[in-house]
């Protein structure tokens, strides 16, 4: 019975590269170049091992794997952490519920070392402690490069935990790729439940036209900074901020930002 893979990683060369080594090995692969992607192609069917690239735009691995988690508590499957430099994410690493690690190495080094890992686990799956991390000790030394893109990733990390409202980010499809623990308490959803789901699905129906009104006026009035309305969620009075998210120039997206407000307070609705 042949084994399956499921590859997430927004790196196209190495996500093909590790592809072939996969099938290679007898391993039936597919491949997400995001999280979101990831989400959809795990829905389609079971999978026995699943690579996830852990710094990645949009959807990290992070969210992605506590996602996965969350959605199938009791699947088989092992999730395998890649990162680039390892070294650097040691302390992050035991809030990264992967079942291992694997660090990035060049392509003509990564066919035995993949190889090596893949034996180990397809001999026993169980063979190694959850925070087993693998690496050469010739890697551990900090490149500067990295260290300085994760201090940011884990800064911007902490300024959306600590704003005090909910955050939530859409891609261009209106499908949801980022909420903060916050969104989730105002919701009352779990992140499964919110994760990669449209923005309309996750507030109440009677509510849905206010959304759709204000992420298309904000993408047609591109003028406008930001858009304002109130929604009842769970019978409390909740403000929402849109406002359009641009990527090099270009449309990528929206941001909404939900924060409850008293009954008493006035609110308004600009389409």
């Amino acid at each position: 019975m042949s084994r399956s893979a499921l590859i997430v990683d927004s790196d196209f060369f190495f996500a093909k590269f590790l592809g072939e080594l996969l099938e290679n090995r007898g391993y039936e692969v597919t491949q997400a170049n995001d999280g979101k992607q990831g989400i959809a192609k795990l829905e389609e069917g079971e999978v026995d091992l699943i690579f996830v690239n852990i710094i990645m735009p949009r959807m990290d691995g992070k969210q992605l794997i506590d996602f996965i988690r969350k959605k199938y508590p009791e699947a088989t499957f092992s999730i395998i952490g890649m990162l680039d430099a390892i070294i650097e994410l040691r302390d992050m690493l035991k809030e990264i519920d992967a079942d291992y690690y694997l660090q990035k190495k060049p392509m003509e080094r990564m066919t035995d070392y993949l190889g090596e890992f893949l034996d180990l686990i397809e001999t026993d799956p169980f063979c190694l402690p959850s925070d087993e991390i693998l690496f050469d000790p010739e890697d551990v030394s900090r490149r500067q490069t990295t260290v300085d893109l994760l201090e940011s990733w884990n800064f911007q990390q902490e300024i959306t935990e600590s704003a005090g409202m909910g955050i939530i980010v859409i891609e261009k499809d209106a499908k949801i790729v980022y909420a903060n623990s916050l969104t989730l308490k105002i919701l009352n959803k779990s992140l499964t439940e919110v994760l990669s789901q449209q923005i309309t699905s996750i507030f109440p129906r009677s509510e849905n036209r206010k959304t759709v009104n204000a992420l298309k006026e904000v993408a047609r009035n591109q003028e406008l900074r930001k858009l304002a309305f109130t929604i009842t969620i769970n019978s409390e009075e909740t403000q929402v901020i849109v406002s359009l998210l641009k990527v090099n120039h270009e449309i990528a997206g929206w941001v909404m930002v939900l924060e409850d407000i008293d009954k008493s307070e006035d609110s308004y609705y600009s389409a």
